[in-house]
C-alpha cells in the first residue's frame, strides 16, 4: 500500500508539472531586421553618389605622403577602368566597395588592410583575413584613412581586428555594441572607436553603420578609388 501511495504521489507530481511548464508560451527572441529594411535602397544610392564623389587626397605618413597620386583611364578587353591615388597596403587603411559581398550588407563591403595580402574583414562565416586584392574582385574599391589617427595607432586598429577572427558574423545591424559577433562595417568601426573613441558612424541610419558612412564620415578622408 505503501509503494502504491508514493506511486501516486509521483505521478501526480509528474502531471502538475506538465500542466504547467508544458503549458507555458515558449519566449522566441526576436528576428534581426532584413537589411533592406536597415539600409533602404533609394537612401543606400544617395549615400554611394556622395561617396564617389569625394576628393581623393595623399594618404598619411611620411612616407606616403612623399607617393605620387595616379590618375589614369585604362581600357583592356573593352572593360574601362579609372583609377586615382594609389592602391591600399598600409596596415589600418580602410577598404570600401559598393559592390554586395554574398548578400549580408546590401550595396556594400568593408574591411582593414593588415598587409600587403591580407585584409580582416567580417563575411557570412565570421571574422576572418581575407586577399588584399580588391579591385580584381570588385566593380568599384574606395580606399580610406582616418583622419586623426597615427601610423602606429592605425597599425594597432588592424590588429585589434586581426583579434576577432572566428566570431561570427552579426545579423542584427542595429546592435553595433555586441563584441561577441561582427558584420562588416562594425568591425572597421569597432576598431577605432573602442581604441581611440573615434566615431565612424554617420548617424544616418541610427546605429547601424553602412559601409558608405565609412567614406561620408567627418572623421575619414578618401586615399584611393578604382572603378571599371
Amino acid at each position: 500500500m505503501k509503494s502504491k501511495r508514493i506511486y501516486k504521489l509521483l505521478v501526480a507530481v509528474f502531471l502538475a508539472a506538465t500542466c504547467v511548464f508544458g503549458m507555458a508560451t515558449p519566449v522566441l527572441a526576436s528576428p534581426s531586421p532584413a537589411p533592406e529594411d536597415v539600409f533602404p535602397e533609394e537612401e543606400v544610392t544617395d549615400l554611394w553618389d556622395s561617396a564617389l564623389q569625394q576628393d581623393v587626397v595623399p594618404d598619411k605618413g611620411s612616407v606616403n605622403d612623399l607617393r605620387m597620386t595616379v590618375n589614369s583611364t585604362e581600357s583592356t578587353n573593352s572593360i574601362n577602368s579609372t583609377t586615382s591615388g594609389v592602391y591600399p597596403t598600409r596596415k589600418g587603411e580602410i577598404l570600401v566597395t559598393t559592390d554586395p559581398y554574398m548578400g549580408s550588407v546590401p550595396s556594400g563591403h568593408a574591411a582593414i588592410v593588415y598587409d600587403r595580402e591580407q585584409v580582416v574583414e567580417s563575411l557570412q562565416d565570421g571574422v576572418q583575413f581575407g586577399t588584399n586584392h580588391w579591385d580584381d574582385k570588385y566593380t568599384v574599391t574606395i580606399g580610406l584613412t582616418v583622419n586623426s589617427t597615427t601610423l602606429a595607432q592605425d597599425a594597432a586598429a588592424a590588429e585589434w581586428c586581426a583579434g576577432q577572427r572566428g566570431k561570427p558574423y552579426n545579423y542584427n545591424f542595429f546592435d553595433v555594441e555586441t563584441r561577441d559577433r561582427f558584420y562588416c562595417s562594425q568591425l572597421v568601426w569597432a576598431s577605432f572607436h573602442d581604441l581611440y573613441g573615434i566615431d565612424l558612424n554617420t548617424w544616418v541610419f541610427g546605429q547601424a553603420i553602412h559601409p558608405a558612412e565609412l567614406v561620408l564620415s567627418d572623421q575619414t578622408r578618401t586615399v584611393y578609388t578604382h572603378a571599371r
